[in-house]
């Protein structure tokens, strides 16, 4: 991947991270990458039950004001969230890598869902969606990234998708983990996660003691 003088810019700013990744290996060298996926009984949540994690983070969406907000949830699996929130929102995008979750999100006929089978950390990921969302739920940010290149590509492609004012948001469990086969370097700490949104001028909040969220600038 050809890095641009934007990219360039952003990743040598003034604001350091001094996070456990800044020792990962830069480029994994793949052109395509969906980072690490986990070990095969851990890959399909059609049939599993919604993450503790999850569960915070949805606790605090149904708490915001969601008239004509656009929500993008990053990982899908059994497609809940969207079950839950789509009479509230204008629309609810889901991406996933798993065909039987994209499958289980198209059969159940959710209004205002749709769903695109596409990794987070593909540069072609705003082109493919084309449009903003004022709350980006991805609980899992760091676990499945393959390198430091592909994570900052990930982040980008948030910073391009995310509107003014708006949210991404994520839970202390799901950033403190990893996958199975991963580096363990890749569990962030919320000063962790916030070090790095800074780079990608987001202003870190904490939204309970658990769930972090990252403010785009209005």
């Amino acid at each position: 991947m050809r890095m641009t003088q934007e990219f360039y810019c952003w990743l040598q700013g003034p604001h350091r991270t001094h996070t456990p990744i800044d020792s990962m290996n830069w480029n994994c060298k793949t052109g395509t990458s969906i980072g690490f996926d986990e070990v095969p009984e851990w890959q399909d949540w059609t049939e599993r039950e919604t993450t503790k994690d999850q569960q915070r983070i949805e606790q605090v969406i149904d708490g915001l004001d969601l008239s004509g907000k656009r929500l993008l949830h990053v990982g899908v699996g059994n497609s809940k969230l969207a079950l839950r929130f789509c009479n509230k929102v204008d629309a609810i995008d889901g991406i996933t890598i798993q065909k039987r979750e994209l499958e289980n999100a198209i059969n159940m006929n959710i209004s205002r869902y749709q769903v695109f089978l596409v990794s987070k950390f593909s540069s072609k990921l705003p082109e493919l969606l084309d449009s903003s969302y004022d709350y980006i739920i991805d609980n899992n940010p760091s676990a499945f990234a393959c390198c430091r290149m592909h994570f900052f590509v990930m982040m980008r492609n948030y910073r391009r998708l995310i509107s003014p004012g708006g949210m991404i948001l994520t839970d202390k469990l799901g950033l403190g983990w990893s996958t199975s086969e991963n580096d363990p370097r890749w569990k962030l700490s919320r000063d962790d996660w916030y070090s790095i949104g800074l780079k990608f001028d987001f202003q870190g909040i904490d939204l309970t003691d658990s769930v972090y969220g990252l403010r785009a600038p209005i």
